[in-house]
């Protein structure tokens, strides 16, 4: 019997030491997932802000490309961040929705580069050939620990930007290519994104504009991105205008990362000048080269100060496209010039005079309406497609020529006294000569495009968009001349077309007109 409850009792004990054990792996199982959620919640995603850069320069910035720093970060980390492509959020700064890339409070450094590139890491190269582009590259300078780990990055360009500006007093003059050859301008080389460093360099051929394709009325500039050098050079400078080629030599300063050179040449009856150069040690991330693509160009778009387009206006916009092609074409000013001008004085002329249609009449009312009770001798039919001769004051739609002959003749000041004869009274006036020389790019309509813009705005039945345009209302200016001593003038609001006055004393509106 004493064995029996010895038997009892060592089954009993027996049974109280498993579960004692099978609570003990429960306890630690339920650690274990305990210390995995702890971890799981202290990842947090990352959040980039850059440093350094202009708001204008943070709107141009696409996705760039992370990489966590293999030396500090852990494995999981530096699976998570390699080469993975952050995006811009509502805020301004930089995530990605790549749920891996998370990490804990290490202090694992991060590299960046733009554009991203995909499945690079940091010791990655890439070959890179010519016309080349902005490549920035940034090092993490704080970070910040909270709902996200906060990181700011100082960007650095790891190009030289060298800006050619190319201008002309022709309204006209055509640039149809601008390409740059010297020995210091690499054409190619070996790059790593992630560190901004260049090697391998070589010299091969030219660089050549996009875009060069355009008018110089505006001293259109072209940007070249190039990679860095650190010593001087001569280069020269190969322009094709108006189907002539002309060269220019100029020495180059060192072309250090980041910085800005800029040469400006101008096209004289001469040829082609060096004007002046400058260097500044920082250039614009992205720059402001601004172009449209072929065949988007809109009536209804914005020319730029700098003769590019935008379907936006802004404080940059000068004009608004009335004709196109979808690439080239005329725009007019938004606004009327400040004040009223002159022709210019009685000896003023293009050396080109233009007689109405029928060579006897020297005004009339364009496409009166019949409540208006005109007279055939006083209406004046007007369609774009009327195939009115050149010799017509009506037929004759290039007033950037006209312009032209009058600034190579004109010999006034911005603001001309002329003495009245007569009384010996002296007249204060401005000159529309003078006004246009003031607004590069522009020109004076003829009396054609004057009344065309009259039939876009008042005749046609086609809707167009014009936005904050400030319609023409009252009495214009033109550059077509009806005799020696007189013009045309054009009533934007009745459609009146006088060619009777003086151009030394009558005072107009002027409503500028610009090609692209």
């Amino acid at each position: 019997m004493q064995y029996l409850f010895i038997l009892i009792g060592t089954i009993l004990l027996s049974a109280c030491g498993k579960k004692t054990q099978t609570e003990h792996s429960l306890e630690a199982q339920q650690t274990a997932e305990k210390t995995r959620g702890n971890w799981d919640n202290a990842k947090r995603p990352f959040e980039v802000s850059l440093e350094g850069l202009s708001i204008q320069e943070m709107k141009a910035l696409s996705p760039i490309g992370i990489y966590a720093n293999p030396k500090d970060a852990t494995k999981e980390e530096s699976v998570a961040f390699q080469g993975t492509a952050f995006v811009k959020n509502a805020s301004g700064n930089y995530q990605t929705s790549d749920r891996n890339a998370v990490a804990t409070d290490s202090t694992a450094q991060l590299c960046v580069c733009y554009p991203y590139r995909k499945g690079l890491k940091e010791n990655d190269t890439i070959q890179l050939d010519a016309p080349f582009w902005e490549n920035l590259y940034g090092r993490e300078v704080q970070r910040e620990y909270g709902r996200t780990v906060s990181v700011k990055v100082n960007m650095i360009s790891a190009m030289a930007l060298l800006r050619i500006t190319c201008g002309s007093n022709d309204v006209e003059d055509w640039l149809e290519g601008l390409n740059i050859t010297s020995e210091s301008i690499y054409t190619k080389a070996m790059y790593l994104p992630y560190q901004g460093r260049w090697f391998g360099m070589t010299a091969d051929g030219s660089v050549t504009a996009r875009q060069a394709d355009c008018l110089l009325n505006n001293g259109r500039s072209f940007d070249y991105y190039l990679i860095p050098t650190e010593t001087a050079g001569v280069a020269t400078i190969l322009a094709k205008i108006n189907q002539k080629n002309y060269a220019v030599k100029t020495t180059l300063p060192p072309l250090r990362a980041g910085s800005l050179t800029q040469i400006n040449l101008h096209k004289t009856a001469n040829g082609l000048a060096v004007n002046s150069s400058w260097v500044d040690t920082r250039h614009a991330i992205l720059g402001d080269n601004r172009v449209a693509e072929v065949d988007t160009v809109k009536v209804g778009h914005y020319l730029q100060k700098g003769g590019y387009i935008s379907d936006k206006r802004d404080t940059s916009s000068v004009a608004i496209v009335i004709q196109t092609d979808g690439k080239h074409g005329k725009a007019v000013a938004l606004k009327d010039c400040e004040g009223k001008f002159c022709f210019g004085n009685s000896s003023l002329t293009s050396g080109k005079v233009f007689a109405t249609i029928d060579g006897k009449r020297k005004e009339g009312i364009v496409n009166p309406k019949q409540a208006q009770g005109v007279g055939d001798a006083e209406r004046i039919i007007f369609k774009p497609g009327i195939p009115y001769g050149t010799n017509c004051a009506l037929g004759y739609t290039n007033g950037a020529e006209l312009t032209t002959l009058l600034i190579g003749k004109s010999q006034l000041k911005d603001t001309c006294d002329a003495p009245h004869i007569d009384t010996g009274l002296s007249l204060s006036r401005k000159m529309m000569i003078d006004e246009t020389q003031r607004q590069p790019g522009s020109y004076i309509p003829s009396l054609t495009e004057m009344t065309a813009l009259y039939y876009q705005l008042r005749c046609s039945e086609r809707g167009t968009v014009w936005g904050q345009f400030e319609i023409p209302s009252g009495e214009y200016l033109t550059s077509s001349e009806s005799t020696g001593q007189s013009f045309y003038m054009m009533d934007m609001e009745n459609g009146i077309i006088t060619g009777i006055l003086s151009k030394q004393y009558a005072k107009m509106q002027l409503r500028l007109f610009y090609l692209f």
